[in-house]
């Protein structure tokens, strides 16, 4: 298939050696309209035969060499529009049959000339649609005139619709207007497909209670769910509650093996209230010796016992140490009391220990060290 190209490709210089009667012939080309003249026999339709065989192959074999050479040589120099030059080579040797575009060579083409060199040249045939090619860049001396000889009418108007590229849009038209058919005949089936399901879907009936179930089980899945939530939260409560209960029974039997105290808390309190009682009086005691002091000195013939009141001061004394004694009994008994069970029965044992012995308690006899009944009754 033909293309054009908006570049316009021009002749710049043919340089023949050995093509024909042209052993060694250059041809300068200048712009727009190039004649060639002169005598017949001259080589002027060489020339043209030559431009044939470098830009159609034509005519093939070696009968255009030289009859006193052995190869050909056809050089063509070609510039676009932007004066960028290209140099086309056609060679012909007893071995070789090659083109060359610039430095490129192109070797076992056969019949049809190289993508390259077509594309540099821009000289293609013209296919009409009956596959007939024309050439119209070439015409011979007897030719007829431009597009004369080519049929009918009909003929001619599409050849000129190809040179000017409307057989393109054509054919564009042609197939856009198969496509639009096309496109329509699917359209059609598929709408009456459509209609059709849609008329099966509109007359069908559900006879069957399938959707009952689902939903029944559906209800039936979200409630499982729900209890199965549920028991995982309790199988995690019910582990917590075994561990609580381990560690209980654990705590119950270190308590268990404590060592047992016994303490007469009825006598303790008969003693706190005898110490209440002397405290009472010690205070009674500190008033009176504060107004005697206070009493202006006077000298009398009193008869004191001095002594005796020097051992009640002692007697006195002892209680109030009586009384911090049975205070710190009594802070330990209630410390005792509300003790905080230890994880840790060995510290567990040595507070009861040391609580025992603070409160002057043997802790391996459980007896005690200090005889608080003796004193008191030595008031």
């Amino acid at each position: 298939m033909a293309s054009f190209s908006t570049i316009n490709m021009k002749f710049k210089t043919l340089h023949l050696k050995n093509y024909q009667a042209h052993k060694d012939t250059t041809i300068d080309f200048t712009a727009g309209l190039n004649i060639i003249i002169g005598e017949s026999d001259m080589g002027k339709s060489s020339i043209l035969r030559a431009l044939r065989k470098l830009v159609r192959d034509v005519p093939a074999g070696k009968d255009h060499i030289n009859k006193d050479a052995t190869s050909m040589k056809i050089s063509l120099t070609v510039v676009d529009d932007n004066d960028h030059e290209y140099i086309i080579i056609r060679e012909v040797t007893p071995s070789k049959n090659l083109y060359y575009l610039d430095k490129q060579e192109f070797g076992g083409f056969g019949r049809e000339i190289p993508e390259e060199i077509q594309n540099t040249l821009e000289m293609f045939l013209v296919e009409l649609e009956n596959s007939e090619k024309v050439d119209l860049h070439f015409f011979d001396q007897h030719d007829a005139p431009f597009m004369v000889a080519r049929g009918s009418a009909g003929t001619r108007s599409k050849l000129l619709g190809r040179i000017a590229g409307l057989h393109t849009l054509d054919r564009g038209i042609v197939v856009v207007n198969k496509d639009i058919r096309a496109g329509n005949s699917v359209l059609k089936t598929r709408s009456e497909d459509r209609a059709r399901c849609q008329k099966s879907v509109d007359d069908a009936r559900d006879t069957s209670n399938d959707h009952v179930l689902y939903n029944a089980c559906k209800v039936q899945l979200q409630k499982i769910a729900k209890e199965l939530g549920t028991l995982e939260k309790l199988e995690a409560l019910l582990k917590k509650l075994r561990t609580i209960s381990d560690e209980g029974k654990q705590t119950k039997k270190e308590f268990d093996g404590l060592p047992d105290i016994v303490v007469d808390f009825h006598k303790l309190r008969e003693d706190n209230r005898r110490l209440d009682k002397l405290q009472g009086l010690h205070n009674v005691l500190n008033s009176i010796t504060d107004q005697i002091v206070k009493l202006p000195t006077i000298q009398v013939d009193v008869n004191i016992d001095f002594g005796k009141i020097r051992k009640n001061i002692q007697k006195l004394t002892k209680l109030q140490e009586f009384h911090k004694t049975l205070d710190l009994i009594e802070s330990k008994i209630t410390a005792l009391v509300i003790i905080e069970l230890d994880p840790s029965i060995e510290k567990a044992q040595n507070e009861w220990a040391k609580a025992l012995t603070d409160l002057k308690i043997c802790p391996v006899c459980k007896q005690s060290t200090v005889n608080i009944e003796t004193h008191c009754d030595q008031l």
